[in-house]
This record gives structure tokens, sequence and C-alpha cells, in this order.
């Protein structure tokens, strides 16, 4: 596996703890998931489905990035898109709920 997909899947790794870390602080005040295939939303379950999900994610883009690295690229860059996204979504409902007294 070439360096720069290294340090892709290391960036889609720290994303998605941000988004575990930041869902985590929004349950705290109140915040739901909306995500269906979330099945649980207290700390031990969420953070093991979160690490599954990640576990899953950097083994089927090491085996893509073998025969098709562009691709795996970009779905890194995906992943590592969305996952910042949810991470940004997450801070402002919780500031919300914040402000709200939550």
């Amino acid at each position: 596996m070439e360096a720069m997909m290294k340090e892709l899947l290391l960036a889609m790794v720290l994303a998605q703890g941000t988004d575990v870390t930041t869902s985590l602080i929004g349950f705290s005040h109140g915040a739901t998931e909306l995500n269906p295939l979330v099945l649980s939303t207290k700390p031990a379950p969420f953070i093991a489905e979160a690490a599954i999900a990640s576990a899953a994610e950097v083994y089927l883009l090491n085996k893509l990035s073998h025969k098709h690295p562009k691709w795996a690229k970009g779905l890194s860059y995906l992943a590592i898109g969305s996952h910042s996204a949810a991470s940004v979504n997450n801070i402002i409902v919780t500031q919300r709920l914040k402000a709200r007294g939550f």
C-alpha cells in the first residue's frame, strides 16, 4: 500500500473518531441519532459499532487500493468528508441544544 493511502486511511479513522466524540457529546445534551444503522446511543455500544464500521472501511479500502488505487483514494476522500460533515453537524446541534438549556 502506498504511503498516501495509509495517510488517507488514518485521516478517515481520525475523522470518524471526531464524529463519534461529537455524537457522544451531543447525546449527553439530548441530541438523537438519525442514522437507522446505529443500534444504540449508549457510549460503549455506540463506540463498538463505530469501531467495527471503521475497521470495515479500512479493510475494504485497503483491498480496493491494490487493484483500483484511484477509486480507493476517491472513496477515502468521500469518507473523510462525510465524517467531517457529520462532526460539524453534531457540533451545531449540540450548540443549539445548549442554547436552549439542554
